[in-house]
């Protein structure tokens, strides 16, 4: 059993997720940050990996961003950091990050390098839900690979998931599927054909878009 599945595995026991930037004002008291999250009781360390252009998240986190690349931090810093933490703590730790890191890097690389350090887990902000599946299609080999590598067994042969947001009256939810089924749950929720993911002639002509149904159509598509 994994960290992260060991915090969740207390029945209905809801967990403390602490947040600070990597690097944030600086390396060393970023480090001094994390041993005070997890000393006061988080359950999941939760690590911001600096980024130029951190669109998804507030004016706190960005303004945060800012100086830790002010102060010269980089995803290799960051391992560094985690790696720092892992000497001292077994706490999960998770990564939000932005897609322009871990393509930039090397999708493989980048999440070799975070499992090494001892990453448990990594949100990727602002990842196109078309390029999560070719990503986790990678990430499943990659995983068990590495599993090999480290004589690790898994149960489970998908082992990566999308997660859709879903609210109605019983409230905010989300919903758990496999990868194909993800995709084709988008697909519809788009108004794509399923086996294709182009967008139907209906889809397109509500954006106005006739011409391009048309020559779609003209080339059998």
């Amino acid at each position: 059993m994994g960290r992260l599945e060991t915090v969740f595995s207390d029945g209905g026991k809801p967990a403390f997720i602490g947040f600070t930037v990597a690097g944030d004002p600086d390396k060393n008291m970023s480090v001094r940050v994390a041993r005070a999250l997890i000393a006061g009781g988080t359950d999941i360390l939760e690590l911001g990996i600096p980024f130029s252009d951190p669109v998804a998240d507030g004016p706190m986190i960005q303004k945060a961003d800012e100086r830790a690349l002010g102060a010269g931090v980089t995803p290799s810093a960051v391992f560094d950091i985690v790696r720092e933490i892992r000497t001292e703590s077994n706490v999960p730790i998770v990564f939000l990050t932005y897609y322009n890191i871990v393509y930039h890097r090397g999708i493989e690389q980048f999440y070799r390098e975070a499992h090494d350090a001892g990453v448990d887990g990594i949100l990727i902000a602002d990842m196109p839900v078309e390029e999560s599946y070719k990503t986790g299609e990678m990430l499943n080999t990659l995983e068990r690979a590495l599993a090999a590598r480290d004589g690790r067994t898994r149960k489970d042969d998908v082992l990566y998931d999308i997660y859709f947001e879903k609210e109605d009256a019983g409230g905010r939810k989300y919903i758990r599927q496999d990868l194909e089924k993800a995709k084709s749950h988008y697909y519809q929720l788009m108004g794509w054909d399923v086996k294709t993911g182009i967008p139907t002639r209906p889809t397109l002509e509500k954006l106005g878009l006739k011409d391009v149904a048309d020559g779609l159509e003209k080339k059998g598509r």
